[in-house]
């Protein structure tokens, strides 16, 4: 899992230098500076889902899920997807992970499958989408 975790901290590093990178990235902190998450989304990378925006991450330090945090994330994601006239979102989320019930609780469904490699260990993936997100600005 170290291994893992050091590719990703890499992958992020060039991402976020690359001037083509077309999503967009929001943290949030604690009063002293502290990060405690953060969400990144843009258009979608599949693109011929039906889903034309994405949520590629969503992390929230345990400590900080349950008070609103995750869903100010997520209206950040989509009220910049709505400026780039994206009407629909979806998120890949790992069978198993609790996070799938916050993205339902959003109005989120699940419509796909697929089996993903993490360092060299095959995961399944549940895609869980919103078919439209101005809804989700009300």
């Amino acid at each position: 899992m170290t291994r893992y975790l050091g590719y990703q901290a890499e992958l992020w590093r060039t991402s976020l230098r690359d001037a083509q990178h077309q999503d967009f990235v929001y943290v949030a902190e604690e009063t002293d500076g502290t990060i405690i998450g953060f969400a990144s989304g843009g258009p979608n990378r599949d693109h011929f889902s039906k889903y034309k925006g994405e949520v590629s991450a969503l992390y929230l330090l345990l400590q900080y899920q349950r008070k609103r945090i995750g869903s100010l994330l997520m209206k950040a994601i989509v009220e910049e997807l709505v400026k780039k006239n994206i009407k629909s979102l979806m998120v890949w989320v790992l069978a198993g992970n609790p996070s799938i019930n916050f993205y339902e609780k959003l109005g989120g469904r699940q419509s796909t499958t697929k089996q993903i490699q993490i360092g060299e260990d095959d995961f399944k993936a549940i895609a869980i989408g919103l078919t439209d997100i101005n809804n989700f600005l009300l």
